[in-house]
């Protein structure tokens, strides 16, 4: 049943975004620096000369960065001496499926429907092949 119960959570532990080592975040446009198109070093805007005849109220800017998780909510799980995190995700509903606007959805993908998800807890990073071992007891990638 253990067994069972751990491979759930690395079954779980494998959908989640790689955030092994945090990187720096483009103050711009949010991205890791890495996936920024300009490296974090975005041109800066020429000044208009024209004056809009109607400016539009500005928007306030989005987050840049989202907060680590806390330590309430970062759970340290170790299983024959290798130790990783689990996060938790907090439950919500939403739209699940393609919208009037998409061209050409697959007919799966129709209608529309609310989703609802309770609360879980999800990896922090992608299984290491030490972790593998550790639950699975041998490697077939290292054979």
């Amino acid at each position: 049943m253990r067994k069972i119960l751990i491979l759930l959570l690395l079954a779980v532990f494998t959908l989640c975004i790689s955030a092994q080592s945090p990187s720096k975040k483009c103050p711009v446009c949010g991205l890791s620096i890495p996936k920024c198109q300009f490296k974090g070093k975005h041109p800066k805007k020429k000044p208009t000369t024209t004056t809009p005849a109607r400016q539009q109220p500005s928007k306030p800017a989005k987050p840049v960065a989202k907060p680590r998780p806390t330590t309430s909510t970062l759970i340290p799980i170790t299983v024959n001496g290798v130790t990783f995190n689990m996060i938790k995700v907090d439950g919500g509903t939403f739209t699940m499926g393609a919208t009037s606007e998409m061209t050409n959805p697959d007919i799966n993908e129709k209608p529309t429907h609310q989703v609802t998800l309770s609360s879980y807890y999800i990896g922090e990073t992608e299984v290491t092949q030490a972790l593998w071992t550790a639950v699975m007891g041998d490697n077939p990638s290292w054979a």
